[in-house]
């Protein structure tokens, strides 16, 4: 059973807000103390909450002093190369939800446009009706049409051409089989080739005019 997906969202409710932090803050120790152990570097976490008077501190406070002294002691461009408060963080995920957001609807118009394109073709709309914002991106949707229609009929060209051949080299396969096993029939044979009393005696010649005009094998008697 699959994890229902969480809402980031304030959490009006007292109490489950106090339970969800408890909850939570585990997990968070949980994984610094993971970072701290697989990758051996130092680790510590300070949290102040409403629901404490001191703040939460992982893993102590004696060992977070410590890693905190070595921190301050870095050169400034090194303590700020990765580090976000909570309003950078906001204003990175606002950046990237917003950059998600600017496909999407330039997506959304390019469909829109192709369907403008299919419905032009069916003479159920016109250029003219086309939004002259739109001119230059209907452009582009034309090309990707354009190329779409190629590759297709590149496709079924392909396609009628192995459905083709296939039929055709299964009946040449078939005509070499027939001929190699009607030649070893002949080479077999201890009396040499006789066919019916209606028909002479053949030699090679006769054998290779009579296979060219579709002689079936069975007029033959060895």
């Amino acid at each position: 059973m699959t994890r229902k997906k969480v809402t980031l969202a304030y959490i009006n409710s007292v109490s489950d807000r106090k339970a969800s932090f408890r909850k939570r803050m585990k997990g968070f120790q949980n994984k610094a103390r993971e970072i701290g152990t697989l990758c051996d570097v130092p680790v510590c976490t300070i949290v102040y909450s409403g629901y404490e008077r001191r703040a939460e501190v992982y893993p102590s406070r004696a060992e977070a002093q410590l890693v905190l002294a070595r921190f301050n002691g870095l050169p400034e461009v090194d303590r700020s190369r990765k580090m976000v408060s909570q309003e950078t963080f906001t204003q990175q995920r606002i950046a990237r939800v917003r950059a998600q957001l600017s496909r999407v609807l330039r997506e959304k118009k390019r469909r829109e446009l192709e369907e403008f394109v299919y419905r032009c073709v069916e003479e159920k709309a016109r250029l003219a009706d086309l939004d002259p914002a739109d001119v230059d991106e209907m452009d582009i949707v034309m090309d990707k049409v354009l190329r779409d229609i190629e590759s297709r009929k590149e496709r079924i060209a392909t396609m009628r051409r192995s459905n083709v051949e296939k039929p055709v080299e299964k009946e040449v396969e078939k005509d070499q089989e027939d001929l190699h096993s009607f030649i070893l029939r002949i080479a077999g044979s201890p009396t040499g080739l006789e066919v019916a009393p209606s028909r002479p005696r053949l030699g090679c010649e006769d054998m290779w005019s009579l296979t060219k005009e579709g002689l079936s094998n069975e007029e033959f008697l060895l």
